[in-house]
């Protein structure tokens, strides 16, 4: 058994990271399939370094930000467009693969937009190629005016359950004032008492519902 070999594989995969950050530019996609390996794998440790974020930025010198953006947009881009890893054909063009900050822009769009607003993104990012500065002012717009929608409903909600409240609140100072005058038979004021029970019961459901969404 050849003791060195598992230094040796690690020494290679090292330099092999080195190589090819220093081709970075041309290709963000290999860098960003080696580092995703070694961030996968801890490789870094075998290395000397306590961190992945020390490793990025003192060995190939590019910041923590920058190593995850590339190692999240090369996950996204393998899940959601597979066409850019297939092998290619004899004699078939390959996909010519999207820029980095495009398909870093896909993916915020993906974790940020419901369906059909993300597919209106991806169209302007893979089929119309528009200007990236553009698009992503389209997605922050897109973005912040989801998430008033969903403020504005989580207000109604809110608002909805205070009158709910208010009004078994009311229903509960009817009951004892009914009760204690004798004002109606005591059938209703059982019929009051099974509403008072199955709206408090319904508020408990949508609570523990609005507990498990959180």
């Amino acid at each position: 058994m050849n003791e060195n070999t598992p230094t040796d594989v690690v020494r290679l995969t090292r330099e092999k990271v080195l190589a090819v950050a220093q081709g970075f530019k041309s290709s963000w996609r290999e860098l960003a399939a080696v580092l995703n390996t070694v961030h996968n794998s801890q490789l870094y440790k075998s290395w000397g370094f306590d961190t992945f974020e020390d490793y990025a930025s003192k060995e190939i010198h590019i910041h923590k930000n920058t190593a995850m953006k590339l190692i999240n947009s090369y996950r996204f881009l393998r899940a959601e467009e597979p066409k850019y890893f297939k092998p290619v054909e004899a004699g078939e063009a390959p996909s010519e693969l999207p820029p980095l900050e495009a398909v870093d822009t896909l993916r915020r769009a993906k974790s940020n937009l419901d369906e059909p607003q993300y597919k209106k993104i991806k169209n302007y990012v893979l089929k119309e190629e528009r200007d990236l500065s553009e698009v992503k002012k389209d997605l922050t717009s897109m973005i912040k005016e989801r998430r008033r929608n969903a403020d504005g409903e989580e207000e109604r909600v809110k608002k909805d359950s205070a009158v709910v409240k208010r009004f078994v609140s009311v229903l509960n100072a009817f009951k004892k004032e009914v009760e204690l005058n004798h004002i109606l038979p005591g059938t209703i004021v059982d019929d009051i008492d099974n509403l008072i029970a199955a709206i408090e019961s319904n508020i408990a459901r949508e609570t523990d519902s609005d507990k498990l969404l959180k």
